[in-house]
């Protein structure tokens, strides 16, 4: 059942069998898989379900833009190298340009989004 709510969470998932060539790497990985655990159980304590699947999104999302002590920059900066964007972000771009409808968006909007 675990790894059948995993596969209809993420469509494109690639599960792959094993353990890692290193022991330094395997407890790694289940450091890892103990942060996610952790975050788990406590959105599923605060959200007052047993549906851990439906939190994986915001748990992942939140553990990723959380600030690590180690580099002292989130997970999503080190990987992407940049912040995520926020829908907020966006709509106060298209405020501040007094942008009314999406005819009106600039042809080079996506570039000014970037800035």
């Amino acid at each position: 059942m675990f790894l059948w709510d995993l596969r209809n969470t993420w469509i494109d998932l690639v599960i792959i069998n094993g353990r890692a060539r290193h022991p330094q790497t395997q407890g790694l990985v289940e450091r890892g898989n103990r942060t996610l655990e952790v975050a788990l159980g406590k959105w599923m304590q605060h959200n007052k379900t047993d549906e851990w699947s439906k939190g994986l999104r915001p748990v992942v999302y939140s553990i990723n833009t959380s600030v690590a002590e180690a580099t002292n920059k989130t997970p999503y900066k080190v990987v992407f190298g940049q912040s995520p964007r926020s829908d907020f972000e966006m709509w106060k771009i298209i405020s501040e340009s007094g942008i009314s409808d999406e005819e009106n968006l600039p042809g080079d909007f996506i570039d000014i989004f970037d800035e």
